[in-house]
């Protein structure tokens, strides 16, 4: 898994140390990079995170 460096929304880098990373949201791209949303910017994005999935996952 890539290295948590900022969240890619709003660029808040973690906590030292903190448990609250452990809440961030990991994505990889279509373009075969990786990256991370902070948990308030994951939650303002749920419904659009949440339509990505693809249809297998659904069946």
């Amino acid at each position: 898994m890539s290295e948590l460096q900022a969240c890619r929304a709003c660029g808040r880098p973690p906590d030292p140390g903190g448990a609250g990373v452990l809440s961030w949201v990991f994505d990889r791209r279509p373009d075969g990079g990786n990256s991370w949303l902070c948990t308030d910017c994951a939650r303002t994005r749920l419904r659009a995170i949440e339509t990505k999935l693809p249809d297998e996952w659904w069946t």
